[in-house]
């Protein structure tokens, strides 16, 4: 479970957001809940950015990956067909 998990399964709320509650008892300045809302979203977007690295990196190793095993699958293929020739 990661930082930002951990906070609101413990808490209910993001982190530097007042819960709904908090909202209703006290009330909150449109200003500053936009300036914190834009703020969560700037966080999103970077983790977005993030997230496309790690599976765009991931869909090359995948790539890698099944041309290295259809190069095995071919010499396996070659490898059984001289050991047929042979016998």
């Amino acid at each position: 479970m990661n930082e930002v998990e951990k906070y609101i399964t413990k808490n209910g709320h993001l982190k530097n957001i007042p819960s709904a509650k908090e909202i209703e008892i006290n009330g909150v300045s449109i200003g500053v809940m936009n300036a914190k809302i834009i703020e969560k979203l700037e966080e999103l977007t970077l983790y977005t950015i993030n997230q496309q690295k790690i599976i765009d990196k991931q869909i090359k190793e995948i790539e890698l990956l099944k041309q290295n095993l259809n190069l095995l699958l071919e010499l396996r293929t070659k490898t059984n067909k001289e050991i047929e020739l042979e016998n």
